[in-house]
C-alpha cells in the first residue's frame, strides 16, 4: 500500500490555558498545553481518522486536493508585512 505526504491547513486558537489545533478542511480539532503539543496531538488525531476506510472512500475527493507529489519538494516560509491584493494564478511564477 502506497504512503502519501498531505499539507493541511491548520488554525490555533487560545482557551484559557489550553491551546486548541484545528484543522477545518476535515473538522479535526485537538489539544494540548502549548502550540507545539496541540500541533503534535493534531497531527495524530488527523493520521488516525485519515487511515480509516470509510474515511478515505467519503473524503477522497477532499483529499487529493491536499496531497503533494511524491516528485516534488516543498520548503515552508514565512513572510511578514505582505498584503494579499492580486490572487497568485498557477503558473505565474
Amino acid at each position: 500500500m502506497a504512503m502519501y505526504k498531505l499539507e493541511l491547513p491548520i488554525s490555533i486558537e487560545r482557551e484559557g490555558n489550553w491551546f486548541i489545533a484545528i484543522c477545518e478542511p476535515f473538522n479535526v480539532v485537538s489539544r494540548g498545553k502549548s502550540e507545539e503539543s496541540a500541533v503534535e496531538n493534531l497531527k495524530e488525531a488527523l493520521e488516525l481518522f485519515l487511515n480509516d476506510e470509510d474515511v478515505l472512500r467519503q473524503y477522497s475527493t477532499k483529499i487529493k486536493k491536499f496531497v503533494v507529489p511524491k516528485k516534488e519538494q516543498y520548503v515552508s516560509v514565512e513572510i511578514h508585512d505582505w498584503e494579499d491584493t492580486a490572487p497568485i494564478r498557477s503558473g505565474s511564477l
